[in-house]
C-alpha cells in the first residue's frame, strides 16, 4: 500500500524476453523526475528524511542509506538501512512526536527519546532500523543529495568528511565497540550448558515426481524436476517465479493432477516432529500414507506445519504432496522440524536422537540445517565497581551475529570484529548469568546446499545443484572471556 513513483527505466523484460503482463503492471505506476516526485509525495504529507551524519563518516556515506515511509494508522512507519557491505553509517534524525523503535535482531520494541528533536541513528553494514513516529510529524527537511530510490525521501548533506565535530558530538557506536581494555585481567568463562533454543531442522531437497494421467515420472533436486514438468506442460520459461502476472489467463487456469514423494530415514526413539510444507493449500499432506493437519506455520504463512509424530516409523519414511499442479502450485523443498539430530549417510539423511551441542561449529554436530539461535550459558565473576570497566569476548566465533544477556538483560548485539560487547552496566558484584545466543544462517534451512559456483553468491541458479554438504558454519569454538580493569 502506498504511493510509487518511477524515476529510471521501466522493467520490461523477463529472462531476457519482452513481458506484456509486466509491461501493463510498470505502465500503472506513473513517471516523472526525482525533484517532482519529491514534491509530489511532500503533498501527500510524506515526513522525508531531515538528518546529519557524523563526524568521520565518508563523503559518500549518503549513497548507502535508503529509506521507505508509509502511513500506519495516523502514524509514520520509517524504514531506513544502510546498503553498504563496508561501513557503518551514523546521523542524526530530525523528528517530531513519539518515536517508537523496532529492533529486528532482539525483537524488541520500545520508545525512544529525541535529544533537540533528533535522534541519534548508528547503522552496522546491511543493517537497518524501523521507526514508528506518531503525533507531529512535521514536513519534508533539507532535500538535498538523495538515495535515488523512486519514491524514497533523499537525505541532507551532512558536515563533510574531517570537518571537526560539532559541539558535545559522541563518537559513534561503532567507535566505542572497537575499545579494548589493554592489559586488564582476564576470566574464563566456566560454560555450564549449549542448547537450542528452537526444534531442530532437515531440509529434503530432493523428490519423486508423477503426473498422474500424463504417464510422465522424474526424480531429482525438487526445483529442477519441477522445471521439466512445467516445460513437459507448456508453461512458459519463467516458470521458477510464481508471480501470477507471468502467466497468461489460460495458463494460469490449467493445473494438472500430480504428487511428490520426499523420503528420510529415522531411528527408534525419535521425535516429537514436524513436517513444513510450502503451497500447502493446494496439495494435501501425508507421512508414511497418514493424512497430516496444518497445526500453524513456519517462518512464512504459506509454508504450513503439519505435526507427524504419530505417523513417524523407524527406517525410511515417506512424506506425499498430492494435488492440484500448475504454473503457481509448485513442488519445493520440504523441511522437517522437531527434536532430533541430524547425521549423514550414503543415502542422504537420517534423524537421530537429540543432543546438545558442544563448543565447536554446530554445523557439524548434528545442526547442518538448523537456521535459529543457540544458548552459551555460563557464569562470570564480578568484583564491583572496583573493578573496572568490564568486557565479555566471544573467543572464536562463528554465525551471524549473537544477543548478549546478563543477569536477564539484553547487554549488546554483536555482528562483526571485535567480537566484544561492555557488559560493565549490567553486572552485579559476585556470581553472574551471562548468556549468548549465536545466530546460525538462513542459508542452512532454505539453500543452497551446494558447493559449486562462487560460495557467499545466491542466485536463481544455486537451487538447481544436488545438495552436498554446503553449511554455513556457527557457534563458539574458543569460549568466552571477561576483561577487568581492576
Amino acid at each position: 500500500g502506498g504511493f510509487a513513483v518511477c524515476t529510471g527505466t521501466r522493467p520490461g523484460t523477463v529472462v531476457g524476453g519482452t513481458c506484456a503482463d509486466l509491461g501493463r503492471v510498470m505502465g500503472a505506476i506513473p513517471s516523472m523526475t526525482p525533484a517532482k516526485a519529491v514534491g509530489e509525495l511532500r503533498a501527500r504529507g510524506a515526513m522525508g528524511l531531515d538528518l546529519a551524519f557524523d563526524y568521520g563518516q565518508p563523503a559518500k556515506a549518503g549513497q548507502f542509506v535508503y529509506a521507505h515511509e508509509r502511513e500506519v494508522g495516523g502514524g509514520r512507519l520509517l524504514f531506513i538501512c544502510n546498503v553498504s557491505r563496508r561501513i557503518e553509517v551514523s546521523f542524526k534524525l530530525s523528528l517530531q512526536g513519539k518515536v517508537t523503535a523496532y529492533d529486528a535482531v532482539s525483537g524488541e520494541v520500545g520508545e525512544v527519546g529525541l535529544d533537540g528533536g533528533r535522534l541519534q541513528v548508528g547503522i552496522p553494514p546491511c543493517g537497518s532500523v524501523c521507526y514508528l513516529v506518531e503525533g507531529s510529524v512535521g514536513g519534508f527537511g533539507d532535500m538535498r543529495g538523495g538515495s535515488g530510490n523512486a519514491g524514497d525521501a533523499s537525505v541532507a548533506a551532512g558536515p563533510a568528511a574531517g570537518a571537526a565535530p560539532a559541539a558535545g558530538t559522541a563518537p559513534s557506536a561503532g567507535a566505542k565497540a572497537k575499545r579494548r581494555l589493554r592489559g586488564g585481567k582476564t576470566q574464563g568463562l566456566r560454560i555450564n550448558r549449549i542448547h537450542a533454543l528452537d526444534g531442530n531442522m532437515l531440509t529434503i531437497n530432493e523428490c519423486a515426481v508423477e503426473a498422474t494421467g500424463l504417464g510422465w515420472a522424474d526424480r531429482g533436486v525438487a526445483v529442477t524436476v519441477n522445471e521439466r514438468l512445467m516445460r513437459k506442460l507448456g508453461f512458459e520459461a519463467s516458470f521458477h517465479r510464481k508471480q501470477d502476472w507471468l502467466f497468461t489467463d489460460g495458463q494460469l487456469k490449467v493445473t494438472y493432477p500430480a504428487k511428490a514423494t520426499y523420503s528420510f530415514t529415522a531411528e527408534a526413539g525419535v521425535g516429537p516432529i514436524w513436517v513444513a510444507a510450502e503451497g500447502q493449500g493446494t496439495f494435501t499432506v501425508s507421512l508414511n500414507g497418514t493424512a497430516l493437519i496444518k497445526s500453524g506455520f513456519h517462518i512464512d504463512r504459506d509454508i504450513g506445519l503439519y505435526e507427524a509424530g504419530r505417523a513417524l516409523k523407524a527406517g525410511v519414511n515417506e512424506i506425499m504432496l498430492a494435488g492440484a499442479f500448475g504454473p503457481t502450485n509448485s513442488f519445493e523443498s520440504i523441511y522437517l522440524k522437531g527434536e532430533f539430530n541430524v547425521a549423514r549417510v550414503r543415502d542422504g539423511y537420517k534423524l537421530v536422537r537429540r543432543e546438545d551441542p558442544t563448543l565447536g561449529d554446530v554445523s557439524r554436530q548434528g545442526y547442518p540445517f538448523y537456521g535459529g539461535y543457540v544458548r552459551y550459558e555460563a557464569t562470570a565473576d564480578y568484583g564491583g565497581p572496583g573493578s573496572g570497566r568490564a568486557i565479555l569476548a566471544i573467543e572464536g566465533f562463528k554465525g551471524t551475529v549473537a544477543r548478549v544477556h546478563v543477569n536477564g538483560r539484553l547487554a549488546a548485539v554483536v555482528g562483526w570484529e571485535p567480537y566484544e560487547a561492555e557488559v560493565t552496566e549490567f553486572l552485579a558484584e559476585g556470581p553472574n548469568e551471562v548468556w549468548v545466543d549465536v545466530c546460525s544462517s538462513g542459508q542452512n534451512v532454505f539453500g543452497p546446499h551446494s558447493k559449486s559456483g562462487r560460495q557467499g553468491l545466491v542466485h536463481m541458479g544455486s537451487f538447481y545443484n544436488a545438495d552436498d554438504g554446503a553449511f554455513y558454519g556457527y557457534g563458539i569454538g574458543g569460549g568466552l572471556v571477561l576483561i577487568t580493569e581492576g
